[in-house]
């Protein structure tokens, strides 16, 4: 049959194996979001910048082009129009001799004779296809379109500042979950622990705990088992006073380990798992860093509700321990230990249970070790052969009011007193 320690390790690798299986998934659904997240960042920027005319015009200030010696202009003349109809307005293409960039001029017609850059423009008249030379004014430019032969191309600027990794521990039942914002090492060849002791009621760190960090190297034998392999090494040794979250990291490797948390001793009003002393095993896919919170249970102090002094009723009886019957004319007593008082006296033969009321108990604290008044029985004619069981005494044996606890369930005692029989002959008694 598979004993508790047995079960317990299987179901802690079990749950390693589901914890490592899903820091997996994390990681690859985290490296895809950041890789489509950058890459729609960088679409955003490139739109925003093509929509701006500000930024596109400033972008483009060194491919805007005035008619100079080195621009070729070919433009076709037109006949005279209306100067409100647009649609007669000619268009003027020109090609930049430097750049080859092909640049489109609307320009618009006017009646005015122009005082400046007189230009020569062919006129042909009807009859005889005649050509002369007729002066006209250059129109007045007043859009200028250029459509660059290569495209331009802008970059997204670079992220400088790391980002931030939160890691968030799942806390126990009834409990608040515990985040912290990790700011160090960001580096994805890196992971790390940030170690913490904390009082599981206040979720405040505990002090003056010496812990040590031991790295175990394991290999996996099996898809749901693995072993250790040689010894741990100690990498980290700190007080938590000097550090309320110790910090560890450790560079990636193709080798694969486990970590233990060992604390020797804690301080004395401290216990992890009903223990003085911890080993918590850190295990499973390393990514990142990882919150250790290892909480402690501080020992309360127990609610007091039974008064420190009264009284009480006992019913006593003295029984054979074998057989638990009671054994025939014997002459007892009831004293008070701190006085000598009899406070009761009698025979078995003709009283098999004592009753007695009104006796005192009285405490100077709750966790007193002994009562101020204690009550025992002593027989005065014990044969040779018994003694008191418990105790193997054959003077007296304490019966009540030595301890607050044995008035939890009130102020009425039924008390009794085993004797056995030490003769050869005599059963003994089976204490299993």
């Amino acid at each position: 049959m598979m004993d508790y320690k047995k079960m317990a390790e299987i179901v802690a690798r079990e749950v390693e194996i589901k914890e490592q299986r899903k820091m997996k998934r994390i990681a690859t659904i985290k490296r895809v979001s950041l890789t489509v997240s950058g890459l729609c960042a960088a679409i955003i920027v490139c739109l925003g910048v093509w929509n701006n005319d500000k930024l596109k015009n400033v972008l483009n200030s060194d491919l805007l082009v005035q008619p100079t010696d080195n621009v070729i202009i070919d433009s076709t003349a037109v006949p005279d129009a209306d100067v409100n109809d647009t649609s007669s307005v000619p268009k003027v293409t020109a090609t930049d001799a430097d750049t080859n960039n092909i640049i489109t001029v609307t320009t618009e017609a006017t009646n005015q004779s122009a005082t400046n850059n007189p230009v020569t423009q062919p006129v042909t008249t009807g009859e005889n296809n005649v050509t002369t030379e007729s002066p006209e004014t250059l129109p007045s430019v007043t859009e200028t379109v250029v459509t660059p032969v290569s495209p331009v191309t802008t970059t997204a600027p670079k992220q400088t500042t790391p980002p931030k990794i939160s890691s968030t521990v799942d806390p126990p039942p009834d409990r608040p979950p515990t985040t912290t914002t990790v700011t160090g090492n960001t580096d994805p060849n890196f992971y790390g622990f940030y170690i913490s002791f904390l009082d599981d009621n206040s979720f405040e760190a505990v002090n003056s705990i010496n812990a040590r960090l031991i790295q175990q190297k394991i290999e996996w034998i099996d898809d749901v088992t693995y072993a250790d392999v040689g010894d741990g090494i100690v990498v980290a040794e700190w007080n938590s006073s000097d550090f309320t979250s110790y910090y560890a990291n450790f560079i990636k490797e193709e080798t694969e380990y486990r970590y233990i948390v060992v604390v020797d001793t804690l301080p004395s009003e401290y216990s992890f798992s009903g223990q003085n002393f911890i080993e918590y095993n850190i295990s499973g896919y390393f990514e990142g860093y990882r919150n250790i919170d290892i909480l402690l249970s501080k020992e309360q102090e127990p609610v007091n509700s039974i008064p420190l002094e009264g009284t009480y009723s006992l019913r006593l009886k003295v029984l054979d321990i074998i057989s638990n019957v009671s054994i025939q004319n014997l002459e007892c007593e009831l004293y008070c230990i701190q006085t000598k008082e009899v406070v009761a006296s009698w025979n078995t033969s003709t009283t098999e249970e004592l009753y007695i009321e009104n006796l005192r108990y009285s405490f100077d604290s709750p966790d007193s070790y002994n009562g101020n008044i204690t009550y025992a029985i002593r027989i005065t004619n014990l044969p040779e052969n018994y003694r008191f069981f418990y105790g193997k005494s054959r003077e007296f044996y304490g019966i009540s009011g030595f301890g607050l606890e044995e008035f939890s369930n009130g102020t009425d005692l039924i008390c009794v007193a085993y004797l056995e029989d030490t003769s050869e002959e005599a059963p003994k008694y089976n204490y299993n």
